[in-house]
This record gives C-alpha cells, structure tokens and sequence, in this order.
C-alpha cells in the first residue's frame, strides 16, 4: 500500500466563507488539518509529485509558510502550509494563517475518528440561496402559468427565505464528526447558537 494510506488517521475542515461565480469557486476562507503519523513523510510524497514544493520548507512547531500561487488552482487565493508533530495543514484567505498553528494543536479527536467538519452555517446558508437562485434562473418561467399556483409557490418561497433568514440570524456553527468504534460506524452532529 502506498505509504499515504498507512500514515492517514483523520481529516478536519472548517470553512468560514466560499463565494463563487457561476457555481466556480473564486474566494474562500477556512482551515484544513490532515492528521498523520508521520506528518513529513506526507510532504516529502507531495515534493515528489509537485515541482513546485520541492522549495517548500516546513518543520513542526514553526509559522506557517506561503504555498507559491502556481500551485493555487484558484487566482488571488492566498494559502499556507504548517505542520505539527502529527498533523499538516492549510490556511484559506489572507490572515487565516494565524490561526493554524492553533488549529493543527487541537485535539484530533476520539479514536477511530477520519473525518470532522465545521463550517460556520450563516455562509453555508447564503451559499446554498446562490445556488437555488442560479438553478431557477437556468429553469426560466413556465408559459402555461397558473395564476393561483403561482401564488402558492411564491407563498412558500416567502416561508423558506424567511426560515432561512432566521437561521442565519441565531446559528452559529455546525460540527459532523464521523467514526469507527466497536460497535460500528458512527456519525455525530452539533450546532452552536449565537
């Protein structure tokens, strides 16, 4: 087996903004952990598959360091690398690398955990609205148009935009972790409040 797959324990993400045009990601904001056994034996796979790395110095415990933008799939995206005893990361947005360090310290969770997710869900919600908007926009206007059903569909429009609205205003972040145990898989959900 590849060296990667026996190194892997587990993965965070924890994503404070996305914007996109035309359903193409341009900008975001967030934090990504990979936790490992053997956190520069990953980076030293990765120098041999990119060019572009092989310039790269990263040693545990030290500040993170800027990833050149040929490697930056996305323009004006600025990312950083860091890496602790167990773990490599990576910084999305001007200034979010300050709080790597922080980040790749935290507690990668109970055994038998490969995968958490955050995300902050006031963007999360406004994402998926752009999302809805560009979807009916794609649909157009149907020309055999019932008035009385027009009016019913654009009532429970109102609900939803009002929903979700309310949950911008008093959400704050929303967690998953999913694990292995004993007993099987086992997923876990929870949400803060402002």
């Amino acid at each position: 087996m590849p060296p990667l797959l026996n190194n892997f324990r587990g993965l965070r993400l924890s994503l404070s903004a996305i914007s996109e045009t035309n359903s193409i990601p341009v900008n975001g904001r967030g934090l990504i952990a990979v936790h490992v056994d053997q956190p520069e034996m990953f980076v030293g796979m990765a120098q041999m598959f990119l060019p572009d790395l092989s310039g790269l110095t990263l040693t545990p415990g030290e500040a993170p360091v800027r990833l050149p933008a040929s490697l930056i799939p996305i323009p004006d995206i600025v990312a950083f690398a860091a890496l602790s005893s167990d773990a490599i990361g990576l910084s999305i947005g001007d200034g979010e690398e300050a709080g790597l360090p922080a980040y790749l310290a935290k507690d990668a969770g109970p055994a038998g955990t490969f995968l958490s997710v955050g995300y902050d869900v006031a963007t999360h919600v406004e994402y998926t609205q752009k999302l809805e908007k560009q979807y009916t926009s794609t649909l157009g206007e149907s020309p055999d148009t019932d008035p009385e059903q027009e009016a019913l569909l654009q009532s429970i429009d109102d609900i939803s935009t009002a929903a979700q609205q309310a949950l911008k205003s008093f959400s704050d972040r929303s967690y998953t972790t999913l694990r292995f145990t004993p007993e099987g898989f086992e997923v876990n959900s929870r949400m803060t409040f402002r």
